[in-house]
Parts: structure tokens; sequence; C-alpha cells
């Protein structure tokens, strides 16, 4: 399927009250977002193997030279594992910025013990936030972005593929079928529905030893956020406006996703800059 997206960053001191905003132009409360993130590339790259030289240089294969070309020129991509963790409730504690109030107006006591009843879970208390919990009991999908489609356009728009896995070891299905592990991170915020539009309000935050070797990462728990960097050193939030189609070959449906894109683009206005971001930005394929 396609995805037609606009985008905008938010600093962390407006994420409050931008909460309020979305939750009112929403018309419902925010749902928590709390996912992990393993990071995959093809273990094997193609490679375009150099033409030979010399006194056999006359008498090359030209049909298998041409097969080479053609591989060697054929781009490979990350591909991601997504794992929701049920564990985060979408409470974040990271640093003194944390003085955000409450959607719901709980009083500072109550947010206290909120945050320390997160803070146990995420500090291994609960068996739901184990990084090594069995892939085979855990809900994976495997996710594939393509680079957004060139050209000037209103939105941005790219192909994506998401995998439900429904049973065995995730990660051992991924290095089956060529895939080697190369990082993780954790997304954490929320997310509303407005009309056909999906929003996410995110940050990243990259885990220590987020490129440790696996067998060392089935064993490890999800550490505490404190103890978590932000991707975005500020700690800003970006703010994801998304509409998915399935059948992109119908103007039609297109037309209406990138209209309903456009009109929350203009109910933020002033609000936050939703914006086409730049194409190479979200570039998901392997450098050679």
């Amino acid at each position: 399927m396609h995805e037609y997206s606009l985008h905008g960053q938010v600093a962390s001191s407006r994420h409050t009250q931008l909460l309020h905003v979305l939750a009112g132009i929403a018309a419902m409360p925010p749902v928590p977002v709390s996912e992990r993130h393993l990071v995959f590339r093809p273990t094997v790259i193609p490679t375009r193997q150099a033409a030979q030289v010399g006194g056999s240089q006359a008498i090359q294969d030209t049909a298998k030279l041409a097969k080479q070309a053609q591989t060697a020129s054929t781009d490979v991509y990350y591909v991601k594992l997504v794992e929701v963790l049920e564990a985060q409730k979408g409470t974040e504690n990271v640093e003194s910025e944390q003085q955000d109030m409450d959607m719901n107006g709980t009083h500072d006591e109550d947010r206290m013990k909120v945050e320390d009843e997160s803070n146990g879970m995420l500090n291994g208390n609960s068996s739901s936030s184990k990084l090594a919990e069995t892939s085979s009991t855990s809900r994976w999908q495997m996710v594939f972005h393509d680079v957004p489609e060139p050209g000037a356009r209103p939105v941005t728009a790219r192909m994506i593929t998401i995998t439900q896995l429904e049973e065995g070891d995730a990660i051992d299905f991924m290095e089956g079928i060529g895939y080697t592990f190369v990082t993780q991170y954790l997304q954490h915020g929320q997310s509303f529905t407005y009309q056909d539009v999906a929003l996410r309000l995110t940050r990243i935050l990259m885990l220590p030893d987020a490129q440790a070797p696996l067998p060392k990462l089935k064993r490890e728990d999800i550490p505490a956020e404190k103890k978590c960097r932000f991707l975005d050193a500020s700690g800003a939030y970006t703010l994801q406006a998304a509409v998915c189609v399935v059948d992109a070959s119908k103007p039609e449906v297109v037309n209406r996703a990138t209209s309903e894109l456009l009109h929350f683009k203009n109910v933020m206005k002033g609000i936050v800059d939703m914006r086409v971001v730049e194409r190479l930005s979200l570039d998901t394929r392997v450098k050679s």
C-alpha cells in the first residue's frame, strides 16, 4: 500500500499544549504509543565486479557481466521489526520536562504515583517489560518503507509494506531470510485519529548499547527512559499526519487522501507547520 503524509516538529515545551489541541480537534483522548524498533540490513550487499583486464578482456562473458551489472545496480533497503510495548502505557519520565499536566487533570501526588508504577514496570518488575521476552510470544511486525516518490508534490508519498509475524522467533526469521541486525531504538508518544488521518506525536529514544549483539540483546531488560538518550538532543517531538491507501492506482482515492491531509494542514495553521519533508531524509536504502 501507499502512505501519504505530512510532518511537523514540536518543541518538548509545547508537548502538553499540543496534546490538548489535538484532543480537541480529534474529539478523543490521546492513545499511548510505545514501540521497540529493531533495524536490519541485508547480510549480503551486491557489488559491481570490475571488468577483467589484459589478455582475457576480449573473451569475457558479456551475458554474465550484464547480469552482474544488473544485480549490482539493484538498491537494497533497511527493514524493521516493530514490537508494541504494553508496559510503557505512554507515560514518559525523561528528565524534568515531565512537569507537563495530565490530560485528565490528575493531581501531582497521583501523577507521581502513576510515574513510580511505570518506572517499576520499566525497570523489569513486569514480565512484559522484558527486551528478552521470547519472540514467539511477542507481537512483531516486519515493516518496510520505500524511498518517497520524487517530484514536486503537496504531500509525501511512498510505498510501505507491513507484515504481521504470527508465530515463531521473529529474529531468527529475519536472519533466515538474509538480514543482519544493525541497531534498535524506542519510539514513545501519543496517537489520534482525525477523520481518515492517523496522527502520531512521537519522539525516538536510543537505548544504551543499541548495537549490542543479538545474544545479549535477547537477555537485556528494557532500561528506564532516564537511561536512554533522545535521538534529537532537544527532546523535540515529530507530528506525523498520514493516510494509507491500498490501491494507489485510483486517482480519486489518492486525491481524497491528499485533500484530507491538506485540510488538516490548514486546521493546524499557526499551531504546527505541517510540511513535505526532504525526500532523502526518509531514504531507507543501504549505502554501499
